[in-house]
């Protein structure tokens, strides 16, 4: 506990396989010399999770040392009407006036949910980041059309081992792709994509993202006015 070197910027960040075939990726680790690209590879930026007012999650330098870390709460899963979740929340932005808490919903069909809850005060930017391996194309959808029985929004379709899914996210903010690496092995860098999600407004937020295969429907999503619960397909899903 009192020497964490080894520890990144990476509460509530995830990986995810489809089809077998791994879709989100952590960035990893490609050295230990101290300098840019090893303050990277520790940093929220790296990692699929959220950044606050462009602050790390816990205090890193140089190339093992860490100082304020956050506490984080204990990690619950459950199950509502076939749906499956997993979720927590961290303190690493309390000293800014915010809570994370995540929720991650897997529903029938294979359809992955990502909801993101900022509670708090004050406006704030927020920055959800998610990391693509290497071997996945993203192509940015044409049509660029919100699900009216979803309320998200078509971003990218995701080709991966010749399986297609949507990336869909809630409407509001500005949605790119960025260029970075990821690092399957030490000493060795492959060139990835990044879906980059940045948006700024006053707490409470929720910023809600999905996965979907492309030859299924697209759930219906209904976020509640309380920011308790969310309802998809008809099934309500508390989020705490």
């Amino acid at each position: 506990d009192y020497q964490p070197g080894h520890a990144h910027c990476d509460l509530l960040s995830y990986e995810l396989s489809l089809d077998g075939h791994r879709v989100v990726v952590d960035t990893g680790v490609s050295g230990y010399e101290p300098g840019l690209e090893r303050q990277y590879e520790r940093s929220t930026a790296a990692h699929n999770t959220l950044r606050i007012d462009g602050e790390e999650q816990a205090e890193i330098w140089a190339s093992f040392r860490v100082g304020r870390r956050p506490k984080v709460s204990s990690i619950e899963t459950g199950q509502v009407n076939g749906f499956r979740f997993v979720r927590g929340s961290h303190q690493g932005y309390r000293r800014l006036g915010v809570i994370h808490a995540r929720q991650i919903i897997l529903c029938p069909g294979n359809c992955w949910v990502v909801v993101d809850s900022l509670r708090g005060r004050g406006i704030h930017r927020m920055e959800s980041f998610v990391h693509f391996h290497p071997a996945v194309e993203v192509e940015t959808c044409q049509d660029f059309n919100e699900s009216a029985s979803s309320g998200l929004r078509n971003r990218f379709v995701l080709h991966s081992a010749g399986h297609r899914y949507f990336l869909l996210t809630s409407n509001k903010g500005s949605v790119t792709l960025r260029d970075a690496w990821y690092s399957p092995e030490f000493g060795r860098r492959e060139k990835q994509v990044v879906c980059y999600w940045t948006r700024q407004g006053a707490l409470p937020v929720r910023m809600v993202y999905m996965f979907v295969p492309t030859d299924r429907r697209i759930p219906s999503v209904f976020q509640d006015a309380d920011r308790e619960s969310i309802e998809i397909d008809n099934v309500r899903i508390p989020l705490s």
